[in-house]
């Protein structure tokens, strides 16, 4: 479960979960995961994962501004 600002900052395309890694990735030239209060690298250690299709949909559009970096 995210906080409100971790969500507005996710829904503005901040940051975003590498849907096969699980790695949390910040915006190229954006606000750094120190920055945004963001304390985990990844999603590794949860019990219950969010879906991988949400998560490459979610990946998908989140990253389309940012360029080819980050977005493999």
């Amino acid at each position: 479960v995210l906080s409100a600002s971790h969500h507005r900052a996710y829904d503005s395309g901040l940051w975003a979960i590498h849907p096969e890694s699980l790695e949390i990735v910040t915006k190229p030239n954006g606000p750094s995961m120190e920055d945004l209060g963001i304390a985990l690298r990844n999603l590794e250690h949860l019990e219950n994962l969010p879906h991988r299709d949400a998560l490459k949909w979610a990946w998908k559009n989140v990253t389309a501004d940012w360029g080819d970096k980050n977005t493999n």
